[in-house]
């Protein structure tokens, strides 16, 4: 009979309780919101954005063409159940096209079905038709293959398996704030009632009516607010992303609240009933968790950062490493702040001012009310930083891969033949202005080489442009740091714009041996000497450069050897357009009709239109790898370009040549991955050499960078184009024609589509989808800020109302005793002003150290494609700190001021005026 009349004291004890039951539904309210909101973006999320990307990217992108021939039905037969083979019920679609005995078909995916846990089968479907395809058709000729399908499903598959490993992180914050914050709030529940659970047990109630009532309570709270807070959260992911699913996906964030509410209320109730409740733990017990709940923390990052160092994938200790961290840290901080109000309130304890005393008192005896406000208010502020500095890191690395991947904003590829044959083969005008260096434009040469550890990719571009094409931070790519170490002076002679002409002076020539034929009866016959043969035409090639680095031959008609005789002789030619362009190189190409000993052929005088240019104060020397070892030729006159050579050969194909250059400037300054220089044991100051499908290079070692620009990561090289350009006319007969334009401007893509006439293929770097994803991480990472921040703020309102009904009596006595109403108010209000300062200090200290520890290893698990090598650079967005401390101060100096005004006024009722 006992149980019954127990019943009406607990139901009129939950009335006089309403604000914290209040508070406590609002809590599931927002936790359920919050969850739902979460769930929906993992799991619903992925498909509408998946859907959206692949509607945005083009058409070559985001299908495979493949075509051949035969009989039009029987070959659409057979390759339909190709695809239905290949794909299984991966949703795609069929496009068939046929002209004739010509057939081709468009496989793309069929958007409107596909939804994310397609992708990778999507993907790989792609990836295997194309050669399933030329195994099936090999005896109709073969296939010919055409789209980018498999690349585009496998980077959309790639970003949804990341989201998946980054939602945890954010889930498990929200579900270690939202269950302390619903602990805590059932602990200030029980805490209450001390004096009401002793008369409910003393009217013969036992403990296990108490725990029961408990769990019912929370139930009756815990199921309308929870349905409230996921019927508001499907109505906003509804509104962007479509309706559920799945039950699944409805139910699961309702009942994991519920349960989490019930059983933090039940488990308080139940400590209650066997000890003294108290919402303080005593150190006893509180040091020993906090020291295990440290060591898991510090387990779970370490476990963290390896997985997102060397991508073993998915662990499921390393997964709550940013919880872990944050809620571990929050708890030191509450820790320490407990010991610091003890500390003060011993110190204030020396003062004879009566308000001192009382504010370092009361706020050290308010602090067990406060410890649950001031745990979570730490944890929000923890989260919100943390939220910005993985925002941030990883929109900047992604931002920062994909543009040193590509190069710059936009890339400009044209094909055509690889050898520079003439001036033809430059980049067209437009493009080689100073004005286009100064937007960031660039002609890029690119080739492979050969390094003694294997190939390494060659990138030439002009160093003074690397800046602007790649503003990103210097711990993934030092861009003024690579110019200023590639940059040279540039060699030659500077000519300007026009026409350009040479006078040739060549003196000291005689003829070699004259070709002989066996006449009649074995008896030798000399060709005779003609004046063909003491006229020997001399072919000579300009090679010019700009101020970017465009290099090209300039074709000077008229230069003639005259044998046996001082002669003078003049080749002219035109400078292509563009430029200023300087002198960099000379080719003296002889086609003798017989063999010319000790020619000596000088330069004399060089204009460029009506104007003299000076020639060069350096010396020229020739290069002999340019042509072989056929020629054995010396340089004379320094100061001049003048050369002798020993021997110009008759027998010689398309005639005996010789180039001269500036001496300086053949080794060429490099900067090298960090990966070569390991694998072949560089360093600064080192030569190493390059061989190329051209010519070898000859280079100096100037620096390490993590990725050289517009490779993927692995071995390469990165030289100025200039310089570049020297190096292998050193080295080859003909150099490599430019195939690429770097634009550091996006919006430079018509320009370069006018200039090259449409023939060229743009891309930009690949991150649309990526960001889209990243987006969604940010957003779900943002809901945990929000939602650590929602309860500590409702947690805070709930302590101070406890402890301004709990504390109804100490104001009486103490207005009895002379303390004013307006000292009773500032001194009451100092507790939980401390607790919102100790918060926001606390917590930016801790999400800065959590994010210290781990945004590196979460923006590489969002952006998976990034290259091993490239190191995360730390970046913070503003915007999610600048709301979380801006909310925490306005709502936190509301709840200050709203609380010590309604003490002041207490306190004046009590007392009368003053």
């Amino acid at each position: 009979m006992g149980e019954p009349s127990a019943l009406r004291p607990w139901w009129r004890r939950a009335v006089r309780r309403r604000s914290v039951l209040g508070v406590t539904a609002l809590t599931v309210a927002v936790l359920a919101l919050l969850a739902t909101l979460a769930v929906g973006l993992a799991v619903r999320a992925p498909t509408t954005v998946a859907r959206e990307a692949l509607r945005a990217t083009p058409d070559r992108l985001a299908s495979v063409t493949i075509a051949v021939d035969g009989d039009p039905v029987r070959q659409d037969a057979a390759f339909r159940a190709l695809v239905r083979r290949t794909f299984g019920v991966a949703p795609v679609e069929v496009e068939h096209h046929a002209s004739g005995r010509h057939s081709s078909w468009t496989v793309r995916p069929r958007v409107d079905a596909v939804r994310a846990g397609d992708l990778r089968a999507l993907a790989e479907g792609f990836a295997t038709l194309p050669d399933a395809a030329a195994r099936r058709f090999a005896a109709a000729g073969g296939t010919t293959t055409h789209g980018s399908a498999a690349r585009t499903t496998t980077t959309t598959a790639d970003a949804v398996v990341a989201l998946h490993e980054a939602v945890p992180v954010p889930v498990t914050v929200l579900a270690v704030a939202g269950g302390v914050a619903l602990t805590m709030l059932a602990r200030l529940l029980v805490a209450a009632r001390v004096d009401e659970d002793r008369l409910v047990r003393a009217r013969g109630g036992t403990p296990g009516l108490l725990v029961r009532l408990a769990a019912l309570e929370a139930l009756a709270v815990a199921v309308p607010a929870a349905l409230v807070g996921a019927a508001a959260g499907q109505a906003l992911l509804a509104a962007r992303y479509g309706p559920p699913a799945a039950v699944a996906e409805v139910l699961v964030p309702v009942l994991g609240v519920v349960a989490l509410a019930v059983g933090a209320a039940t488990a308080s109730a139940l400590v209650g009933t066997t000890s003294r409740p108290i919402v303080r733990t005593p150190l006893v017990v509180t040091v020993p968790a906090l020291v295990l709940l440290v060591a898991v923390a510090a387990v779970a990052v370490w476990r963290f950062r390896t997985v997102a160092d060397h991508a073993d994938g998915v662990d499921p200790i390393a997964v709550v490493a940013p919880a872990a961290a944050v809620t571990a840290l929050a708890a030191v901080a509450a820790l320490a702040l407990g010991g610091l109000l003890t500390l003060a309130a011993h110190l204030a304890a020396r003062r004879r001012d009566l308000g001192v005393v009382l504010a370092g008192r009361l706020a050290a005896r308010d602090l067990r009310v406060h410890t649950p406000a001031a745990t979570l208010l730490v944890l929000a502020v923890a989260t919100g930083v943390l939220a910005a500095g993985v925002g941030g890191t990883s929109a900047a690395f992604l931002t920062a891969s994909t543009r040193i991947a590509q190069g710059g904003a936009l890339r400009a590829t044209v094909g055509g033949g690889v050898a520079l044959d003439d001036p033809g083969d430059l980049v067209p005008a437009p493009l080689r202005t100073t004005a286009a260096l100064r937007r960031g434009t660039v002609p890029v040469l690119r080739f492979t080489g050969g390094t003694p550890t294997g190939s390494a990719a060659v990138i030439g571009v002009a160093a003074p442009a690397l800046p602007r094409l790649l503003p990103v931070a210097r711990t993934a790519f030092d861009a003024p740091g690579a110019a200023t170490a590639l940059r040279s002076t540039p060699a030659g002679v500077a000519l300007g714009r026009g026409r350009v002409t040479l006078r040739l002076v060549s003196t000291s020539a005689a003829l070699g041996p004259l070709a002989t034929t066996t006449g009649e009866f074995g008896v030798p016959v000399s060709t005779p000497v003609t004046a063909a043969d003491r006229a020997v035409p001399i072919a000579v090639t300009a090679w010019v450069a700009d101020a970017q680095g465009d290099l090209a031959p300039v074709s000077l008609h008229g230069g003639v050897l005259r044998v046996g005789t001082r002669s003078t002789s003049t080749a002219a030619g035109s400078l292509p357009t563009g430029g200023p362009w300087h002198l960099v190189a000379v080719d003296l190409v002889a086609r003798p009709t017989a063999d010319v000993q000790d020619a000596r052929i000088a330069i004399g005088t060089l204009r460029v239109g009506p104007r003299v240019v000076p020639l060069p104060a350096r010396s020229w020397t020739t290069a002999p790898a340019a042509f072989g070892q056929g020629v054995l030729a010396r340089t004379t006159d320094p100061g001049r370009i003048a050369v002798t050579a020993r021997d110009l050969s008759s027998s010689v194909a398309g005639g005996d040549g010789i180039r001269l250059m500036p001496s300086a400037g053949r080794r060429v300054p490099v900067v090298v991955t960090a990966r070569l220089a390991r694998a072949v044991g560089l360093h600064v100051g080192s030569a190493m050499q390059i061989t190329g499908p051209w010519a070898g290079l000859d280079a100096r070692v100037v620096g390490t960078v993590p990725v050289v620009p517009g490779t993927d990561g692995g071995p390469a090289v990165l030289a100025d184009l200039d310089a570049l350009d020297q190096g292998m006319l050193a080295q080859a007969r003909q150099p490599q024609r430019v195939q690429e334009v770097w634009a550091a401007d996006a919006g430079q893509r018509d320009t370069l589509r006018r200039a090259f006439d449409g023939h060229v293929t743009l891309t930009t770097p690949a991150s649309d989808v990526q960001r889209r994803f990243l987006a969604l991480d940010t957003d779900v990472l943002l809901l945990g800020a929000a939602g650590g921040l929602a309860f500590a703020l409702l947690t805070l309102v709930a302590a101070v109302a406890v402890s301004a009904r709990d504390r109804v009596g100490e104001t009486i006595a103490l207005r009895a005793v002379g303390v004013r109403a307006g000292t009773q108010g500032a001194v009451r209000a100092a507790a939980p002003a401390v607790v919102v300062v100790h918060g926001l200090v606390a917590g930016v200290l801790a999400g800065a150290l959590t994010a210290a520890l781990v945004v590196a290893g979460s923006a590489r698990t969002s952006v998976p494609g990034a290259p091993p090598a490239l190191p995360v650079a730390v970046a913070v967005a503003p915007g999610p700190i600048a709301l979380t401390v801006g909310v925490v101060l306005v709502v936190g100096a509301l709840v200050v001021l709203g609380h010590g005004v309604a003490v002041t006024r207490g306190a004046r009722r009590s007392g009368g005026r003053g």
